[in-house]
């Protein structure tokens, strides 16, 4: 009998310094998810994996491809008032054909249009030019 109380009073012993053990231990803070932005992202989060953002070496390429793009713009509305371009993206095709993304702004008859054209080409030839109104 004696032997039990002892592995009881031990239990109780053990248990009770657990219970009493103040140490403050650290605790992982949950993550709302909705929430979950990266501060330092370069790229926004519907790109494709191939996608490149311009970078110094490729603003100069883009440049030139964006130029085509305004002249056949202006082309295509002639009678409208077309804006510059504003750079989208650019997306390279497994085959090594890019094409760069533009949006200008049309303006026809007192309306106001959202153009995206995309210039496919390779290194230095054109391939293909298409037109997309947005609304």
């Amino acid at each position: 009998m004696k032997q039990k109380v002892l592995i009881l009073f031990m239990v109780v012993a053990v248990f009770a310094a657990g219970c009493m053990n103040n140490d403050k231990k650290p605790v992982e803070e949950s993550r709302d998810m909705r929430n979950n932005v990266e501060n330092d992202r370069d790229k926004p989060l519907n790109v494709q994996y191939n996608d490149q953002t311009p970078t110094g070496m490729t603003q100069v390429d883009y440049a030139k491809w964006g130029k085509m793009a305004l002249e056949e713009t202006k082309k295509k509305y002639p009678e409208s008032r077309v804006s510059d371009y504003q750079y989208d993206t650019r997306r390279i095709a497994p085959d090594g054909t890019i094409t760069d993304y533009f949006d200008f702004t049309v303006f026809q008859k007192n309306k106001k249009h959202l153009v995206k054209v995309g210039v496919m080409h390779d290194d230095e030839k054109l391939i293909d030019m298409k037109f997309e109104e947005m609304g």
